[in-house]
Formats: structure tokens, C-alpha cells, sequence
């Protein structure tokens, strides 16, 4: 029976040598308890060769890393996030209204370019693009004051 332990977030195997108990294989790679558990071959090989993500998975993951990088962007100027950056568009302040209007078109130009993508592939016009070809076709963000 192999055992598997997670290291930075990621998750291991190891096949161990017949007559070793995973408890003696934890011993001996020094594994913290509850960092480790005993698995079956089965799933041992699905750890180390895990299925191939479904293209909705694959859509939930470009989707997520466009928010983490418009979020990323706002938090350049100290907003939380895209849609707290976006609130300021009605600011009193000039540079937060400023901000704020280029965070709203911002947004807005960066789905638009990535749900014309989607449809792309949807019609069959194009391939399930990666994240960094996503990345590399969405709109540049760079503040207004930066241009």
C-alpha cells in the first residue's frame, strides 16, 4: 500500500517497499502527523496521473485567474479589489473618480474580450485557449496617470 503526504500544497506519493507499513514510511520520512495517509495503488496512479480537467473546469480556471488579475491590479493603488476600485466612480475626489471610471471600463473591456472568447470557442472557431494566452489577448491595465 503506498502512502500519500502533501508538501507545499501539492500532494505526493510514495510506493513503499514490500513489508513496510505506512507508519514505518511516515517514521522514516520524517512526516508530521496528519500529513499523510495510506492509499490504494489505484488511487496512488490517480494522484500521479489525475484526469485531464473538463473544459467547464478549465473556463472556471481562466475566469478565476481574470479576477485575480483585475483584483491584483486595484490593489495597486490600495483598493481591495476591482469592484471596490469600481464604487470610487463617483467619487467627489477627482483622482478617486478618475480611478474609479477607469477601473469600471477597465473591467468591462476585460470581459468583454474574454466572453468573445468563450463564444469563440463555443463556435468552434478556436481551441480552448491556456491562461497565458487569455492573459496575453486581454486588454493592457495601466492607470490613466501611468499612460
Amino acid at each position: 500500500m503506498p502512502i500519500a503526504y502533501t508538501q507545499n500544497e501539492k500532494t505526493l506519493v510514495a510506493h513503499l517497499a514490500p513489508g513496510i507499513t505506512p507508519e514505518q514510511a511516515a517514521t522514516v520520512m520524517n512526516l508530521e502527523p496528519g500529513t499523510w495517509w495510506g492509499i490504494t495503488e489505484q488511487e496512488a496512479a490517480e494522484l500521479q496521473n489525475p484526469p485531464e480537467p473538463t473544459p467547464e473546469e478549465i473556463k472556471a480556471q481562466i475566469m478565476d485567474a481574470i479576477q485575480a488579475r483585475l483584483d491584483t491590479f486595484a490593489q495597486t493603488r490600495h483598493y481591495d479589489n476591482i469592484f471596490t476600485a469600481a464604487t470610487y466612480a463617483t467619487s467627489s475626489v477627482p483622482l478617486w473618480q478618475m480611478e474609479g471610471q477607469y477601473a469600471v471600463a477597465a473591467r468591462d473591456a476585460t470581459w468583454a474580450a474574454a466572453y468573445a472568447m468563450f463564444l469563440e470557442v463555443e463556435a468552434g472557431v478556436r481551441e480552448i485557449p491556456t491562461i497565458e494566452e487569455v492573459m496575453a489577448e486581454l486588454p493592457e491595465l495601466k492607470w490613466p496617470d501611468e499612460a
